[in-house]
């Protein structure tokens, strides 16, 4: 018997449907290159395992497209940045303190500890206080606390000896106590200080703080503020080769006058000797060195620190 063949020519245009089609009876191989569109796909027909290993590009990806929560998983703190090839890399987190600083082209950035100069880190304030005889700053632990390492600044302005308590006539000054790890000192201090009103250099010793303005006027005279600037070096290193102590400079109103007067000194305690500066404190004194006992007083400040070579 012979064989017929049906081959395309019998075939009439148009004549096969898809019921004529066995299943599975056409693959890849029947395909003409370039006659799948994106019309011959069903919804959703394509997924990740359809992809070939490294075919998705930055040319697929619509802007926008990458957001942070498709982004993987990274360590806090670490910033993205980019090394010498153009490749991203991680920041490693610093330290409290630290600030981010440039290496230079073709290397990334790195948290360092600031160097000295300028005004510093900002570590406490602008913090206002009112209606106290005493105001501590600094703290012997915790976020507070004076580290070795480092010089501090103390702020104070707007300090207003009027708060409540006093009378036209009655002059009150500011005072400072220094915090070790043994509390704050409140006896024996020692400073020499230059008043800038024709006044002498005085000097005091075995004092319950460090007396750094004079005679600053009370209620009844307008915008009487006082304003002081504190250094300390290295104040809270443990060495027992030095004594540890602090200089300042300030401005003030003199009582009964409209003159501005000012002052410089330096002032110590003998314990610093053996122990850190870890603080201070604002007092409020009466007469001479005596700490006011019924009067407050208000006012500002700020403390900030740059480091310094142990």
């Amino acid at each position: 018997m012979a064989t017929t063949e049906v081959t395309s020519g019998v075939i009439k245009d148009a004549s096969i449907t898809a019921a004529k089609l066995a299943a599975n009876s056409v693959d890849s191989a029947s395909y003409v290159d370039g006659s799948i569109d994106a019309e011959h796909l069903s919804a959703n027909s394509v997924d990740s395992a359809s992809y070939v290993n490294g075919s998705i590009d930055a040319e697929h990806l619509a802007d926008n497209a990458v957001t942070l929560a498709k982004m993987a998983s990274g360590t806090d703190g670490n910033i993205i940045s980019f090394d010498s090839s153009g490749n991203p890399v991680a920041i490693a987190t610093g330290n409290d303190g630290q600030v981010l600083t440039s290496a230079g082209a073709g290397a990334p950035p790195v948290f360092e500890t600031p160097a000295g100069g300028g005004i510093g880190e900002v570590i406490i304030g602008p913090t206002s206080f009112t209606g106290v005889r005493r105001l501590d700053i600094g703290a012997a632990s915790g976020d507070n606390a004076w580290a070795a390492g480092f010089n501090y600044r103390v702020y104070g302005y707007n300090i207003d000896h009027t708060s409540s308590g006093t009378s036209e006539g009655v002059t009150r000054m500011l005072g400072l106590q220094l915090l070790t790890n043994g509390g704050y000192q409140t006896d024996n201090y020692g400073y020499r200080v230059q008043h800038h009103h024709g006044g002498a250099d005085s000097s005091s010793s075995g004092q319950p703080s460090i007396r750094m303005t004079q005679s600053t006027p009370q209620a009844g005279t307008n915008n009487a503020r006082t304003s002081v600037i504190i250094e300390f070096i290295n104040p809270a290193l443990s060495d027992t080769s030095h004594k540890r102590n602090c200089f300042w400079q300030s401005a003030y109103d003199r009582y009964n006058s409209t003159e501005i007067s000012g002052s410089v000194g330096v002032g110590y305690h003998p314990a610093t000797s053996t122990l850190p500066i870890l603080g201070c404190a604002f007092v409020h004194l009466a007469a001479n060195t005596t700490l006011e006992t019924s009067s407050t007083f208000s006012g500002s400040y700020i403390v900030t620190r740059t480091a310094c070579t142990t």
